[in-house]
């Protein structure tokens, strides 16, 4: 019996090699066969066919969910929004925020920040060249591409253009 519900690997029985009750079974070599076939290396390691491919997102379901992501950013444009999360945006796009993250740095090679932060970039550029703009300061501008840090915007222009965003203006404005 004891051999039979180890095999099926049953509830509590699993601990059978720790349980006092079983002390008396111990002295038998069958017991000692269940003690050293229970859960072989092998048996732990192996993952069924089927489940692996289950487990595997495909190239194609990634360059979907992919391409929902960009186009919820193009028509809704959620990195203007300071105070953007990984978690609320995974909500918009009802995905765990994991599986965003994941997506985008496997698709991108960014994180969460970085990829937003490169369309609040882009958006801070195109307003900071247009004339009916002329009259915000630059740190007015960042604010309105959805940067909530005056640090995080220079870091992130400097690492990304090699240059301030005043020495930027000057250049694009030419």
């Amino acid at each position: 019996m004891l051999k039979k519900y180890v095999t099926q690997k049953r509830g509590q029985i699993i601990n059978f090699r720790q349980d006092p009750s079983l002390e008396q079974l111990r002295k038998f070599d069958e017991f000692h066969q269940i003690h050293i076939s229970n859960f072989t290396i092998q048996e732990e390691t192996e993952i069924p066919e089927k489940k692996q491919t289950e487990t595997k997102t495909s190239s194609a379901e990634l360059d979907s969910r992919m391409k929902t992501l960009l186009d919820f950013i193009e028509t809704e444009k959620p990195y203007l929004d300071a105070q953007l999360s990984l978690g609320n945006m995974a909500e918009n796009l009802q995905l765990h925020p994991n599986k965003l993250s994941w997506l985008i740095n496997e698709k991108t090679g960014m994180n969460f920040n970085e990829f937003v932060n490169q369309f609040r970039l882009a958006h801070f550029k195109e307003i900071a060249v247009d004339s009916k703009n002329s009259h915000l300061t630059i740190l007015g501008m960042a604010y309105e591409s959805g940067f909530n840090s005056k640090t995080v915007f220079n870091t992130y222009f400097k690492k990304t253009e090699g240059t301030t965003p005043g020495n930027w203006l000057k250049q694009a404005k030419k």
